[in-house]
């Protein structure tokens, strides 16, 4: 069994989503789902030749008051 300790990283307190690629969407931009912020803090994205791409997003809560 693999685990990771990220307590204390940058990583900390993130969760992943799937979108259609998107070559437009940067880190400087957020996503909202429902009331909630989230920074993007990697985008992951395919590359490949593939006819439908996916990216991966990594999302952390915007601090309150940030």
């Amino acid at each position: 069994a693999l685990q990771f300790q990220i307590i204390g990283t940058t990583t900390a307190d993130t969760f992943d989503i799937a979108i259609r690629h998107n070559k437009l969407v940067t880190k400087k931009m957020c996503v909202q789902i429902d009331d909630v912020l989230y920074n993007i803090i990697n985008i992951s994205s395919d590359e490949s030749a593939k006819l439908i791409k996916f990216d991966i997003l990594t999302l952390q809560a915007k601090k309150k008051g940030a």
